[in-house]
């Protein structure tokens, strides 16, 4: 199966290809996940009105139904600046795992080019509640090996 993306103004859409286009499935993301990474996180929308839901772990990796709805959890989410999250490419479905979280410090790494990292500082570049490191990284690990 091949993941491809419809954009529209109000959602994007996941369709999976089998071997015909006819039995595209349409898998539409939930606004759950990103009411549960405020709720989880402790984050008032309205401070960081600008910054964006980023997937850790590529949405559009998934290759099922079940896979789609794993990777698009609250716990594969990060929010981040607009600035910080144009860093992604967004084409070749980068994909990338937390490598490790210092303090206030968040580092992702590329799977594919290890001497690809990001470093981010919590409360200027992203936004999550520290509390929630190991959720996260545990998580992340487990869509790892998906």
């Amino acid at each position: 199966m091949t993941p491809g993306y419809e954009l529209n103004k109000k959602s994007i859409s996941c369709r999976l290809f089998g071997k015909s286009l006819d039995k595209a499935e349409r898998l539409r993301r939930s606004n759950k996940p990103k009411n549960e990474y405020f709720e989880q996180h402790n984050i008032d929308k309205t401070v960081f009105k600008t910054y964006e839901l980023h997937h850790i772990y590529p949405l559009a990796l998934a290759m099922s139904k079940e896979e789609f709805e794993l990777i698009d959890d609250w716990k594969n989410l990060i929010l981040i600046s607009p600035n910080n999250h144009a860093l992604f490419p967004k084409r070749n479905n980068h994909i990338t795992y937390i490598s490790g979280i210092n303090g206030e410090k968040i580092e992702i790494k590329s799977i594919v080019d290890e001497k690809s990292k990001y470093e981010f500082l919590n409360g200027e570049d992203v936004a999550y509640d520290q509390d929630k490191n190991n959720v996260m990284i545990q998580y992340n690990k487990l869509l790892n090996n998906i």
